[in-house]
């Protein structure tokens, strides 16, 4: 679609139509250098993309690695984060989509389930959420009453993508005094360094209430040093190495897992930068604590070197070793117990 095409179609809607997605900041493509490309962005509204498209409109910008490029009514137009070349070109279909996409009424928008509440985003700039928080006056974990500003509990990178680098950051409200989470987007470079943090969202970001609970595990291990097995063969050992290597494999990471789909379920939901769109499974963190402790628990029996001497030199070293409660052992008894002759607590 050309831009006056775009700008054609833009003019035909009602230009206070409130859209979810829509697109600002227009730049040179960098796929096309001369050709027009136009940021993704949440909610917004049709007259405001019909005056970035405007804007363009004989502008003239520098292209990713120099040039000057002057924007006509020719100018094929792509939406794209600006200094990325793997944007989607802005066709007739997808501007019908955009324009079809409307945002519900403000109130059905504040609605929020239980333990969620809706913040707008000029309540989280006035708590200084997510960049304030940052700053040297205002410090991690420390409150600044006098400015409103809410307080920093908690700050981690729950993962990356192609040009943004994704975070999770916990706070106090200091109007209602609860703690809540909530994610936002970086900028990986410095030409996406103004990316909207909650550009995922729209005109209300929905923060969970959550509150701080102590996990503590207690445990009883031996407190004499069972033999390494690393370099030992066998095949309950093969059968533990198995599912501990399955356990490492399925180990979910910071990272999200799940594919999203279009509506139809046909294709993969693809991102503006042409990037798969994953989700968080809604018990990531359970399953992943539950993969660490398996791996924790079957550590021990990892394999860590190669089997001293061949597979047919070990069956044949390998000798039957009666127990004095009646069991025969590979190679020698089991941990706690003792060879026959002698009865050991084990042995009853």
């Amino acid at each position: 679609m050309t831009l006056n095409e775009l700008i054609e179609g833009l003019r035909a809607a009602d230009p206070t139509t409130v859209v979810e997605r829509g697109f600002h900041n227009p730049h040179s493509y960098r796929g096309f250098y001369e050709d027009l490309g136009f940021e993704p962005t949440g909610r917004t509204t049709v007259g405001e993309m019909l005056a970035a498209a405007l804007d363009a409109h004989g502008t003239t910008y520098v292209g990713w690695k120099g040039g000057e490029y002057t924007m006509h009514g020719g100018s094929l137009c792509w939406l794209a984060l600006e200094g990325s070349a793997g944007g989607e070109e802005i066709t007739a279909e997808l501007l019908a989509e955009l324009l079809a996409d409307v945002a519900p009424p403000a109130a059905e928008t504040l609605a929020a389930p239980t333990g969620i509440r809706a913040f707008t985003r000029d309540q989280l700039a006035d708590l200084g959420v997510p960049f304030e928080l940052d700053a040297p006056d205002a410090g991690l974990a420390l409150a600044e009453p006098d400015r409103g500003l809410a307080t920093a509990l908690s700050r981690r990178v729950l993962g990356t993508e192609r040009w943004t680098t994704v975070h999770e950051l916990v706070f106090r409200s200091p109007d209602d005094g609860l703690t809540y989470r909530l994610t936002y987007d970086v900028g990986s470079t410095e030409s996406v360094n103004g990316v909207d943090p909650f550009h995922r969202e729209g005109a209300v970001v929905f923060a969970e209430h959550v509150e701080e609970r102590a996990v503590v595990t207690r445990e009883w291990r031996s407190a004499v040093e069972r033999p390494a097995r690393g370099r030992e063969v066998s095949r309950a050992l093969t059968e533990v190495r198995t599912v501990l290597s399955r356990a490492e494999s399925a180990l979910l990471g910071d990272r999200p897992t799940e594919r999203l789909y279009e509506s139809d379920g046909r294709g993969l939901l693809m991102d503006a930068a042409g990037e798969w769109v994953a989700a968080y499974d809604p018990e990531h963190e359970e399953i992943n604590a539950a993969l660490q402790d398996v791996i924790a628990l079957l550590g021990p029996w990892q394999r860590t070197g190669r089997p001293l001497g061949t597979e047919r030199g070990r069956q044949a070293a390998l000798k039957g070793v009666p127990c004095a409660c009646g069991r025969l052992w590979a190679g020698r008894v089991g941990f706690g117990h003792t060879e026959h002759g002698t009865r050991c607590a084990e042995c009853k």
